[in-house]
């Protein structure tokens, strides 16, 4: 859970994330009502690594962020805005302290919600934290 804290942190404090999305940076769901654009951050699992005393020091965590637009370039340059605040950066954010995260890649989708159609960037990140 730590890492997708850390996270929402960096893009919240992004001014790039910023003037596109404000605020609107949740975990796992945004509210129905929400503004585009905006961003979802999702953990999809982590795997500690433990040293030869058996205490794990670093955790690998696979997380990914979604953003949606009304239109495709939207969400690409909100997209684009994610990987500029997260890809490469280190340091402690919410308490959580982050050895590196790594850009893995990318998908594009559309898709209709209540008769309006949206789309969306589906980035893939690995975040090392340092525990």
């Amino acid at each position: 859970m730590n890492a997708e804290i850390a996270v929402i942190k960096i893009l919240k404090d992004s001014a790039g994330v910023g003037a596109l999305c404000a605020d609107r940076i949740y975990p796992l769901e945004a509210p129905a009502t929400t503004q585009f654009p905006y961003c979802i951050v999702e953990l999809n699992g982590n795997e500690p690594f433990p040293t030869k005393d058996g205490t794990a020091t670093v955790e690998h965590s696979s997380v990914n962020v979604f953003s949606y637009g009304k239109t495709y370039k939207e969400a690409y340059t909100l997209a684009n805005a994610v990987k500029a605040a997260l890809d490469g950066t280190a340091g402690t954010h919410q308490s959580v302290v982050v050895a590196d995260i790594i850009y893995r890649g990318e998908t594009a989708f559309s898709e209709e919600i209540e008769n309006t159609k949206i789309y969306a960037k589906d980035q893939d990140y690995l975040v090392r934290i340092k525990l």
